[in-house]
């Protein structure tokens, strides 16, 4: 919701091109992630639904999804360290690299922002 959020705060056609890539890649992260959880417990996760907040202004909201994406990523990477077989470390690697795909596009959207000042 965020993103789609932030995607609406920008006239940037080539930012809202960006952020509408990020909340796909999000979505399929989501979903590999699921896939994993399923076949590692053998049942659904448990989700708890965060409410939109909406953020004070578009450079926080964008700092506020950094911050959140290195959370994540030490998160992703810490279950790697505690992988306890090949299957489980293979398919983390696999998500991690997609997911550092996302980190690439928050990049280039604060270098966008930090060029128009």
């Amino acid at each position: 919701m965020t993103l789609d959020y932030l995607s609406t705060r920008t006239d940037n056609l080539e930012a809202k091109e960006l952020w509408r890539i990020l909340v796909s890649s999000r979505r399929q992260h989501y979903e590999w992630l699921k896939t994993f959880f399923i076949n590692v417990s053998g049942r659904l996760p448990a989700v708890d639904q965060n409410t939109f907040v909406r953020p004070s202004s578009y450079e926080s909201g964008l700092n506020e999804q950094i911050n959140e994406y290195q959370e994540r990523l030490r998160a992703l990477n810490q279950l790697l360290n505690e992988a306890s077989n090949q299957y489980e470390s293979e398919y983390l690697r696999v998500v991690i690299y997609y997911f550092e795909q996302e980190g690439i596009l928050l990049t280039q959207l604060s270098q966008m922002r930090s060029e128009r000042g």
